[in-house]
């Protein structure tokens, strides 16, 4: 698919009270069943990663998702976009 917009590598960071590299089970399902409908009403399609951290992919935007980030390449007009998303 060929855009015409500029196309960046960015790094959202997201405070989603991942310890260490520790979340209860919990807080890992709360975390990802909420920030894929939330990217999903937005529009994108929600890849499925091994061990189930999503990507998140939108034309040539994919943001791969973490509790404590979404990075990856993204296309100028979606990075407001994202912004409200995770507002």
């Amino acid at each position: 698919m060929k855009t015409t917009h500029p196309i960046y590598d960015v790094y959202f960071r997201i405070e989603a009270d991942y310890n260490d590299g520790r979340m209860s089970h919990e807080q890992h399902d709360r975390f990802y069943t909420e920030i894929r409908a939330l990217f999903s009403r937005a529009g994108f399609t929600i890849l499925e990663n091994p061990p189930g951290c999503p990507s998140f992919q939108l034309g040539t935007t994919c943001l791969y998702c973490h509790p404590t980030e979404l990075s990856g390449p993204i296309e100028e007009p979606h990075i407001a976009l994202v912004e409200r998303v995770l507002r």
